[in-house]
């Protein structure tokens, strides 16, 4: 199917126009269609496990480099995903704060945490929102649903609808609006993004170990048409996404930052999709954009399944993540002030009204009518 140029902006960032329209495939039988990354029992696995970890000279309350903190530990440099998994496993040990390139060392445990196989645990959310997601997927017209994880942390109740309205303003907005520090305001938008997302995949790895459903991180290319006011919108091959995993690196590396870096703030945000649109067009001149998306494969019995209330378990969660956000992201804020007093050498001052500030922000996107 062919789309206008003007419906790009539109249609990137909804997911209903997939369902209901076939994306096109690729035709040159060279290039495999990529089915997409399968949400297994093990994604998203710490590996390798790092048994010991020489700790003697780390000291609580210090900054540190990252080069600085792997010699200290008298572990190796990483990059890309190797180092991401180092500094999960070094939480383990201990616990940290990043600040821009720092890091800064809050507490060292006497005993390490214990191995898990999954970056994060929400076993209680999971278990309370299988249903919640079976009632949804039993109502979906097709056997194959395209989908987001901003959609499913919709239907999954744990942000409400104002939660991408408010995102789509721009920072400046948003601060007049409550009344809150810039910095203050995007952390909000960061920690409950990345919650969101850690949760949505928690459950749909969940759901694929069971054998319940079968789930994927695909891709979809919007790629001009041979009409230069047109597009079509089709699935992504494995070329594609090593080309967009290429694309997405050589941007990271110009930037010299890591994903995570990049959401927390607008600016760095804007540059990022501005050099991402440039690389784009460098790499594959054909290609408008692209858009990560979640795949799921229905079976027939879902649709027979008797509906389960469920009104009950997706408030009770909603309560839950709002409640974990407001700490975590106090705890957070209240880090990068004393840190930054500590640089400049000065006291720390924390506003007693900060912890109202940011149960007005996260109740006005997360909390339920």
């Amino acid at each position: 199917m062919f789309y206008s140029i003007e419906e790009k902006d539109s249609l990137i960032e909804d997911t209903e126009y997939i369902n209901n329209n076939t994306p096109s495939s690729f035709n040159d039988d060279s290039y495999d269609l990529f089915k997409g990354i399968p949400f297994s029992a093990d994604h998203g696995r710490y590996y390798p496990q790092i048994q010991e970890l020489n700790i003697i000279n780390l000291k609580q309350n210090s900054v540190y480099s990252y080069k600085q903190l792997c010699s200290v530990l008298n572990q190796p440099n990483k990059t890309g995903s190797s180092k991401k998994r180092q500094l999960q496993e070094f939480e383990r040990f201990f616990q940290y704060t990043k600040y821009g390139t720092k890091y800064v060392i809050n507490e060292i445990y006497d005993e390490p945490l214990p191995y898990l196989p999954n970056t994060v645990s929400n076993s209680l959310y999971v278990s309370s929102l299988i249903d919640v997601i079976l009632n949804y997927l039993s109502h979906c017209p097709n056997s194959i649903l395209y989908t987001s994880v901003s959609e499913l942390a919709y239907i999954c109740g744990l942000k409400n609808k104002s939660y991408n309205l408010f995102k789509s303003y721009d920072m400046d907005t948003l601060i007049k609006r409550y009344n809150a520090p810039r910095s203050l305001v995007e952390l909000c938008f960061f920690r409950s993004s990345s919650y969101h997302q850690k949760i949505v995949y928690s459950l749909l790895k969940s759901l694929m170990s069971r054998g319940i459903i079968n789930s994927y991180i695909s891709y979809q290319i919007f790629q001009k048409a041979d009409n230069e006011d047109r597009f079509i919108i089709r699935d992504a091959t494995n070329y594609d996404i090593k080309k967009i995993l290429y694309i997405e690196d050589k941007v990271l590396n110009k930037m010299n930052m890591t994903k995570n870096q990049i959401w927390l703030k607008e600016d760095t945000r804007d540059t990022y999709f501005t050099l991402l649109d440039i690389t784009i067009k460098e790499e594959e001149p054909l290609w408008l954009t692209y858009k990560s998306i979640i795949k799921i494969e229905i079976p027939d019995w879902v649709y027979n399944r008797k509906e389960v209330n469920t009104e009950h378990s997706r408030k009770e969660v909603n309560q839950n993540v709002f409640n974990y956000l407001c700490e975590k992201v106090e705890d957070n804020y209240k880090h990068k002030i004393e840190y930054v007093a500590k640089e400049s050498n000065l006291e720390p001052n924390i506003s007693c009204s900060i912890p109202q500030q940011i149960k007005d922000i996260l109740s006005s996107i997360i909390l339920l009518d």
